[in-house]
C-alpha cells in the first residue's frame, strides 16, 4: 500500500498536478480498533500482579509442606497454569509501561495512545495520522502515522517524507500551531527548508502584558536581548534544563533605575530572560510572519488540508482503524491517501485534462 501511494504521487507529478510552490501539513486523530475502556492502568496491573504472586506463592508453600520429596519443585500444576501465564503477561505489560513512560496500556493494541479526537470531542485510544498536501490540485504528497499524541515532533519527519517522495520540498510548507517548536524551526533552516507555522499563544505572548518574554527581541550578532523599552539585557551565564538537558542562556537587565521595573519583574537582580539553543530560529520565524505575504499564505493552510481530512473521514467514512498496531495503521492510512489521490487523478482523466509535461523534471525511480 505504501509503495502504491508513492506511485500515485509520481503519476500526479508527471500529470502536472503537483506545483511544489506551497504545501500544507497537518495531522488528524483516527481512533484505534480497540475500545478505550479496555485499558489497564499501572495501579490495576500492580494489584493483579500482587494477587497472582500471592496465589502462586501459597501453592508453592503448600507443595513444600505436603508433597513427597521427589515431587517438590516439579513445576506448577495444570489447574494453575493459567494464573502463571497471566502473571507473565502482567509483568510484560508493566515493563512496557516503564519503557514507554506510560500509565495505561491496552493489551490488544499496546501501541495505541490516548488522544483527543476532534470528531467526537473526547479522548480515545487513537493514532496520529499525518498528511502533506500540494496547493495546486490537492494531491497528498506525503503521509505517515505516529502514536505521539501531539504534532510537536512531526515537522521534520514529515518534511523528510516529502523529500523521499519528491526529492525536494516545496518553496514554502505551511503548518498549524501544533508543529511550532524552536527545534523544528532550526532543523528546517539547517536543511534549507522554508516553513511558515502558526504560532501558539505561548510564543506570541500576552497582548495585555507588554513585558511578556515573547516581546523581548534577541540579536544573534551582538548576542544581546532588547526589551520593549529598548533597554539591553546582557548575557550572564548558561545552565542546563533539569528535564530536557538542553542549555539555557540567561540575559539580565542591569538598569536598576528602569521606570517600569516593578511592572516588568519581581526579581531583585533585575529582569532575566532565558533562551534555549534554537531561540534565534524562532525569532527569525516571528520576523518572517510579520511580512504581508506570509500572513496571506498562512490563511490558506486550513482550506488546503482540512478538506482532505473531511473527505477521508466524512466522505469515505474512515474514522477508525480496522487492524491492531502501528504498522497496520500506517498501511491503512496509506491506502486511504492513495484512494484520495486516485480519485483526483480519475477526475483529471475523466475531464480529458491529462497532459503530461515533457519539460517537467522526472522523479527518480
Amino acid at each position: 500500500m505504501r509503495g502504491l501511494f508513492k506511485h500515485s504521487v509520481r503519476v500526479a507529478v508527471r500529470s502536472d498536478m503537483v506545483g511544489m510552490v506551497v504545501h500544507a501539513l497537518d495531522g488528524t486523530k483516527v481512533r484505534s480498533k480497540v475500545a478505550t475502556r479496555g485499558r489497564l492502568g499501572r495501579e490495576a496491573l500492580e494489584k493483579l500482579l500482587t494477587q497472582l504472586d500471592q496465589t502462586l506463592s501459597e501453592w508453592e508453600e503448600e507443595i513444600e509442606q505436603t508433597a513427597a520429596p521427589e515431587e517438590a519443585g516439579t513445576g506448577i500444576p495444570e489447574h494453575l497454569q493459567g494464573e502463571a501465564r497471566l502473571r507473565e503477561k502482567v509483568r510484560a505489560a508493566l515493563a512496557e509501561l516503564d519503557a514507554e513512560e506510560l500509565e495505561q496500556v491496552h493489551p490488544e493494541d499496546p501501541e495505541a495512545r490516548v488522544m483527543k479526537c476532534s470528531d467526537i470531542h473526547a479522548k480515545r485510544l487513537a493514532y496520529n495520522s499525518q498528511a502533506v498536501v500540494d496547493a495546486d490540485c490537492g494531491i497528498i504528497v506525503a503521509q505517515d502515522v505516529s502514536n505521539e499524541a501531539t504534532d510537536h515532533h512531526q515537522l521534520t519527519p514529515m518534511l523528510n517524507r516529502v523529500e523521499e517522495e519528491l526529492s525536494e520540498c516545496a518553496d514554502t510548507t505551511l503548518a498549524d500551531a501544533g508543529y511550532a517548536t524552536a527545534d523544528g524551526f532550526a532543523e528546517a533552516e539547517v536543511a534549507g527548508r522554508t516553513v511558515l507555522v502558526n504560532l501558539p499563544s505561548r510564543m506570541k505572548g500576552d497582548p495585555n502584558n507588554p513585558y511578556h518574554a515573547s516581546h523581548f527581541d534577541y540579536d544573534p550578532e551582538s548576542d544581546t536581548v532588547t526589551c520593549p523599552l529598548g533597554e539591553t539585557l546582557v548575557y550572564k551565564h548558561t545552565r542546563k534544563h533539569r528535564s530536557k538537558g538542553q542549555e539555557l542562556r540567561l540575559y539580565r537587565c542591569m538598569n536598576k533605575d528602569c521606570p517600569v521595573r516593578a511592572q516588568c519583574t519581581k526579581d531583585r537582580k533585575g529582569r532575566g530572560i532565558e533562551l534555549g539553543p534554537n531561540h534565534a530560529a524562532l525569532a527569525r520565524q516571528k520576523r518572517r510572519q510579520r511580512e504581508e505575504d506570509a500572513q496571506a499564505l498562512l490563511k490558506r493552510r486550513r482550506g488546503l488540508i482540512e478538506r482532505v481530512f473531511g473527505t477521508i473521514k466524512d466522505g469515505y467514512g474512515f474514522r477508525r482503524f480496522t487492524r491492531h498496531g502501528l504498522e497496520n495503521a500506517q498501511t491503512e492510512w496509506a491506502l486511504m491517501c492513495t484512494t484520495y489521490n486516485m480519485k483526483k487523478l480519475y477526475n483529471r482523466w475523466k475531464d480529458h485534462r491529462m497532459n503530461p509535461s515533457p519539460n517537467r523534471n522526472p522523479i527518480p525511480a
